[in-house]
């Protein structure tokens, strides 16, 4: 029954996967990016004495 459908259907979800898979990769590499950069900014500024 599903013989003709059988190569649409699985490339579509080889495609899902890919892309979705892709995008989690980006968000990961993200992340690490970003946690990168935010602690060299916090390693940039000054210290802050709790005395005044």
């Amino acid at each position: 029954m599903f013989d003709q459908y059988a190569p649409f259907i699985i490339a579509s979800y080889a495609a899902f996967v890919v892309v979705i898979g892709g995008l989690g990769l980006y968000l990961l590499i993200d992340q690490r990016l970003q946690k990168r950069a935010l602690a060299e900014l916090e390693a940039r500024q000054p210290k802050r004495s709790s005395r005044r």
